[in-house]
């Protein structure tokens, strides 16, 4: 069996213009292909594989689900998160 072709990126800058890694930058590359879990204020849960950002940094999951809370358990979540007092 031949081994797959390798891809070499065109217009690479020079390697001594190229931005030492952030310390944010770093932390997103260890997630890649990792299982995580997404919670959205509005009740919404996705839980899939990281598999990066775009350019305006949505975050990009594949193979993901989507799950949706209660109103109640919203509620709940909020105001354990953000001090909300009834």
């Amino acid at each position: 069996m031949a081994s797959p072709p390798v891809i070499r990126p065109r217009n690479l800058p020079p390697s001594s213009t190229i931005q030492p890694q952030t310390p944010a930058i770093a932390k997103l590359q260890s997630l890649l292909r990792q299982f995580i879990r997404i919670s959205i204020f509005d009740g919404r849960i996705f839980i899939g594989t990281f598999a990066g950002t775009d350019k305006l940094l949505n975050i990009i999951l594949t193979n993901a689900e989507e799950y949706r809370l209660s109103p109640l358990c919203v509620y709940r979540f909020l105001s354990c998160h953000l001090s909300i007092t009834s």
